[in-house]
């Protein structure tokens, strides 16, 4: 009888495990999809070869909120336009949201105010374990009839309410309609919050905190929004 017993717990402990085995391919694979329908996996490669950190995992942390970066600083650059800013330019300062976070389906929404200019991602994803995460969103940028699809990528460790080592990049995966008015397919260029921790804020609205860095140090921010203008 003690043996009838054992091997029945034994045999629901394979079904549980792998029932869970299959939960978590089947969310890998929606996962993967999601992260794919943003950025192909030969681009993805191009900002890790760049130093890129990508936080990959099936349970990345709750990051819903809104984040001051300060100050955002280029560490690479692999852009060949003439013009293009040297490692260590300082671009204006900047507010990201990140909301709507569903972690069946791993999507979420991403929102943006930089220098003069808003974005939203039509479409995210996020990854990650523990309190490190990285989020995908895709932006289509327009100039007259031109366009070009860009993903941009978010990753830092969550620590508290805030963020640290927040990175950030943008990359041009599909040039196909974007002629000479856009950087080209496979630029991209990495940025960070150089002081390695982004506060939680309560709202986008970056006017108040941005004039007084002007008032302080006039030469230290540029007019350029990295994410808007400066892609062009």
């Amino acid at each position: 009888m003690k043996t009838i017993k054992l091997v029945l717990c034994l045999s629901i402990l394979m079904m549980i495990g792998c029932k869970k085995d299959d939960e978590s391919a089947q969310k890998e694979e929606i996962q993967e999809k999601k992260i794919q329908e943003i950025i192909p996996g030969n681009y993805l490669n191009v900002l890790k070869e760049m130093g890129m950190p990508i936080h990959e995992g099936i349970n990345p942390p709750d990051i819903t909120g809104i984040y001051h970066i300060s100050p955002i600083m280029l560490l690479k650059t692999n852009i060949t336009s003439a013009g293009e800013y040297e490692v260590g330019h300082r671009f204006a300062d900047g507010r990201y949201s990140f909301s709507s976070l569903n972690k069946n389906d791993f999507t979420l929404k991403v929102a943006s105010k930089q220098g003069p200019g808003n974005s939203e991602s039509t479409i995210a994803a996020i990854s990650g374990s523990g309190s490190h995460f990285t989020v995908y969103a895709m932006e289509i940028s327009t100039s007259g009839t031109n366009s070009a699809i860009f993903a941009y990528l978010y990753s830092g460790i969550l620590e508290g309410s805030s963020i640290k080592d927040f990175k950030m990049a943008f990359i041009n995966v599909d040039n196909s309609n974007g002629g000479i008015q856009f950087i080209k397919e496979g630029e991209a260029r990495i940025t960070h919050d150089e002081d390695g921790i982004s506060e939680r804020v309560n709202s986008l609205d970056i006017t108040a905190k941005t004039t007084k860095i002007l008032e302080i140090n006039p030469a230290a921010v540029t007019g350029l929004s990295q994410m808007q203008s400066s892609v062009r």
